[in-house]
């Protein structure tokens, strides 16, 4: 009877780890999938922000010309609306490489680290065939902890290392799944591509007022 009881006890915890596998693999897969829209944004952030540049640089080149038509007031608020836009493209471009390159770089890493896994397990399984003859047992086992110092002192700052000890400390916590500081990126690429593209428009809007009152 005790016997049954430890064996559903251990099918019980096999069929709860199944489940939450599947989910937290569902919940990685919607969380990729939000995060190559970042692609999408930052396209059309820079082609506004090609398109901010290009109208900066004419009115600057034709400074003495649009004056005269749109006054002294309309030409700064004006470039101060070109300039904020500009910026807002920036900050998104800073997001946008940022959910690229952890995008990339978490594909990249789970890809080369099953390849290594995969060679790992295959090695580990010639040794235990030939121990069970001799009667060897292993006593090693992986040092994780040697692998994720060794991978920190990679990084020359002291400050980098000791940021990266924190995030992979954080990464070593359980959780539910999703990678969601991408997620939360590409929320506020999207404010920042939503204001350029406000700020730009409010830049058209005051030089054709401006025009008309003068």
């Amino acid at each position: 009877m005790e016997q049954q009881n430890e064996s559903h006890t251990g099918m019980e915890q096999w069929d709860s780890l199944i489940h939450s596998n599947f989910q937290r693999g569902m919940l990685d897969s919607m969380s990729q999938a939000t995060i190559e829209a970042t692609y999408v944004i930052d396209k059309f952030s820079m082609w506004l922000l090609v398109g901010t540049g290009a109208t900066a640089s004419i009115i600057i080149a034709n400074l003495d010309k649009i004056i005269p038509y749109i006054g002294k007031g309309g030409f700064k608020l004006a470039v101060i609306l070109l300039a904020l836009s500009s910026l807002c493209g920036v900050v998104a471009k800073i997001y946008s490489i940022g959910v690229e390159g952890a995008a990339k770089l978490s594909l990249r890493a789970v890809e080369l680290m099953k390849v290594k896994q995969q060679e790992y397990d295959e090695a580990c399984q010639k040794r235990d065939d030939i121990a069970e003859k001799t009667g060897y047992e292993s006593k090693f086992e992986p040092n994780f902890k040697k692998i994720i110092d060794g991978y920190v002192g990679l990084f020359p700052s002291k400050f980098l290392r000791s940021y990266l000890h924190k995030v992979l400390k954080h990464a070593d916590e359980p959780n539910e799944g999703g990678n969601k500081k991408a997620v939360h990126s590409i929320v506020y690429q999207s404010i920042a591509v939503f204001t350029q593209s406000v700020l730009y428009i409010a830049f058209l809007v005051v030089v054709a007022f401006s025009v008309s009152m003068n």
